[in-house]
């Protein structure tokens, strides 16, 4: 039975921060003039009708759903390279969520007729959609996973590793945290509240195992994270 125990060392891998710099969308590119978007402006809103995909060329935007009672709760944060708003192109024509701008992004607006023209087309388009969807189905995955956590503190763990994996930089005392992130962006990934968050990362800081420097923050005991998430 052993060999079938699950290893949930691999959850906090797939972070929600999606960023594909090697991804090549010239092809469909080409010729357009991005967009500029102020940080807190709307790219699009849930359930609009919409014509066009979107690729980032710099910036983050987070992608999250609004619900009947005015929560949200966030998907993705979509950075450059990544491509959305390709759901309501190959399913519904109407966006299944929200996109806002949460720094100042320089976004590509690609009518759907060109995309589907270049998609059919062009094989390189076509892998790299396939890898920003799959990225996204194993974010999705690793957040349902992260829910099994009842724990808060637990949550926010995993969504430091997360972090970690993709923006750490190691540093004399441990590890840099290269990206600069709100209470309310990690609790809207999470599932929970911002006032949740901020206690959590007080717990985290008594206990030495975060530390905050200037606008960023140095983790100094990655082991203790991992280990927090041991069952």
């Amino acid at each position: 039975m052993d060999e079938w125990i699950s290893d949930t060392n691999h959850i906090y891998r797939e972070s929600p921060w999606l960023q594909f710099e090697d991804l090549n969308w010239s092809s469909i590119t080409k010729g357009l003039i991005p967009d500029k978007f102020p940080r807190g402006s709307f790219v699009y809103h849930q359930n609009q009708a919409n014509r066009f995909v979107y690729i980032i060329k710099s910036g983050r935007v987070n992608l999250s759903i609004l619900n009947a009672d005015g929560k949200i709760r966030s998907l993705f944060i979509c950075c450059t390279g990544t491509l959305f708003g390709e759901i309501s192109h190959f399913i519904s024509p109407k966006n299944s969520a929200q996109a806002q701008a949460v720094s100042e992004s320089i976004i590509y607006k690609v009518d759907k007729d060109r995309f589907q023209s270049i998609f059919m087309s062009n094989s390189t388009i076509a892998h790299n959609t396939a890898v920003v969807l799959a990225k996204k189905v194993r974010v999705l995955t690793a957040q349902m996973e992260s829910t099994m956590f009842p724990d808060a503190t637990k949550r926010v763990a995993n969504m430091l590793l997360y972090l970690t994996e993709q923006y750490g930089n190691h540093c004399e005392n441990g590890l840099k945290l290269n990206i600069r992130f709100s209470h309310q962006e990690v609790a809207n990934l999470i599932g929970t509240s911002r006032v949740t968050v901020t206690n959590a990362f007080k717990q985290l800081t008594d206990e030495r195992v975060i530390l905050k420097s200037g606008s960023q923050f140095l983790l100094l005991d990655k082991g203790r994270l991992m280990e927090m998430l041991k069952w």
